[in-house]
């Protein structure tokens, strides 16, 4: 099981995803994004009692779920706050991802990885998870780099009148956000997959795998990547009864999923053996630690997760 402090990446995702739940979703979208969210926290390896959080909130995909955006959102940043212990301004939140949304993506039906373009540039592997020693004064759980807003705070450009706006645009934009910072979903599962059981014996377990992941491809906060997801489950010819046997086999099948990615993308791959060793360690973190998701760093095209200790 992983520490709670990894929850910054779910987080992190889940913004992305929330804030771009569809504004006038239909019922069948609505049960699709609960049944998804539900799965997520019942295949989540991080040690962190969840659904008793949920019951607590009393939330449930059939009993009481989430029916707009606004509630998915809010929903975000009530787990955000509990789970982390970190409350997070929602006005400067909001703004942050709108700074990171895509200009083209939704506008463009037929839109490539190309055409995901946000407003001032386009960077290559954009976001990064940091794994820090929460005795250092970086443990802010979702950081800009400086360069990025031009050596600029995030309290700097926000102005009164745009953080006033800011919930209406948020709850409203039909924009995607682009595939490069979208990357921490790639940490989400092979977080996942490290920690599938080792055999399928336990009940309903392949089948869980299978709905979230495929569920996951439907919702995926960046236009092409839905539609690419769809595409490379049949380019690595994805078998769930194959592919979700096991957790060898699991792990292999999201790293080949990933490779084919990267690929596609003229991408850096890491090994399989190294990405195995990479997230036993992330295991092994003890609750002192704290995650970061970083948006642009410096020096992004080496590496794409950093273990700093």
């Amino acid at each position: 099981m992983y520490t709670t402090a990894y929850y910054a990446v779910v987080s992190y995702v889940l913004f992305l995803i929330a804030l771009t739940f569809p504004v006038n979703a239909s019922p069948t979208t609505c049960d699709m994004y609960n049944t998804w969210f539900e799965l997520l926290f019942l295949l989540l390896p991080i040690d962190y009692q969840f659904q008793t959080l949920f019951a607590q909130l009393k939330y449930s995909a059939k009993k009481n779920p989430f029916r707009n955006r606004v509630e998915f959102v809010n929903l975000v940043f009530v787990l955000h706050e509990m789970i982390l212990k970190q409350k997070l301004d929602r006005q400067k939140t909001l703004f942050f991802f709108d700074l990171l949304r895509a200009n083209e993506c939704s506008a463009n039906p037929d839109a490539t990885e190309k055409g995901c373009k946000r407003i001032e540039q386009t960077l290559e592997n954009a976001c990064f998870i940091y794994i820090r020693s929460s005795k250092k004064e970086e443990t802010s759980c979702f950081v800009i780099d400086p360069e990025l807003l031009e050596n600029k705070h995030l309290d700097e450009i926000a102005t009164n009148e745009q953080l006033i706006d800011i919930e209406t645009k948020s709850m409203t934009s039909q924009s995607s956000f682009c595939s490069c910072l979208f990357s921490a979903k790639w940490f989400l599962l092979h977080m996942i997959a490290s920690a599938y059981p080792y055999n399928n014996s336990v009940e309903n377990m392949q089948l869980n795998y299978h709905l979230w992941l495929t569920l996951f491809g439907n919702m995926l906060a960046c236009t092409a990547c839905r539609d690419n997801f769809r595409k490379n489950l049949v380019a690595v010819k994805y078998n769930p009864e194959m592919d979700l046997k096991s957790r060898a086999s699991a792990e292999w099948f999201f790293y080949n999923l990933h490779f084919c990615v990267n690929r596609m993308l003229h991408q850096k791959n890491i090994e399989f053996i190294d990405m195995q060793r990479m997230f036993s360690k992330f295991a092994t973190i003890d609750t002192s630690y704290t995650c970061n998701v970083v948006i642009a760093p410096k020096r992004n095209h080496e590496q794409r997760f950093i273990l700093e200790e």
